[in-house]
């Protein structure tokens, strides 16, 4: 927990994935769109964090007090562009990961795809946080 004027805030950070809906054609603008909006709506509910694009799927990374975290993920889960939303590391931190950042997005990058593969493909639980966990650092240094 972190007191900040006097009131206690809990942090917390989930990582998601999900699978884009969207056209080869559209994509670029359509995350373009995305990021743009995260930038904007994101410091008015005091959220950071980072996406990441492969071409077929979505990574993000959300930091905040847990009721605007929770509330923007219901909104993602209602995003058409993309589906199969999956949370696969949830939990309290003490510190933002991606401080400083509304939503980190630099591009769509195919490059990164395979970690995002080793989540959804992991034979098990412990695979697949292992592989969460590969993920959301390879983001977090993304940021850094």
């Amino acid at each position: 927990m972190i007191r900040f004027d006097g009131v206690v805030m809990s942090l917390m950070s989930l990582l998601y994935i999900s699978s884009s809906t969207m056209t080869v054609e559209d994509a670029p603008y359509e995350v373009a769109r995305i990021a743009a909006a995260s930038r904007a709506h994101n410091p008015t509910v005091d959220i950071t964090g980072a996406l990441l694009f492969t071409g077929t799927h979505f990574a993000q990374i959300l930091e905040g007090e847990e009721e605007a975290v929770d509330a923007l993920l219901a909104k993602l889960h209602a995003d058409p562009r993309h589906r199969d939303l999956q949370v696969v590391q949830r939990g309290p931190i003490a510190m933002r990961r991606c401080a400083g950042w509304n939503m980190a997005y630099s591009g769509s990058s195919t490059g990164v795809a395979s970690y995002v593969m080793r989540v959804l493909d992991a034979a098990d639980d412990e695979a697949r946080a292992k592989a969460a966990k590969a993920l959301a650092n390879l983001m977090v240094e993304f940021v850094g």
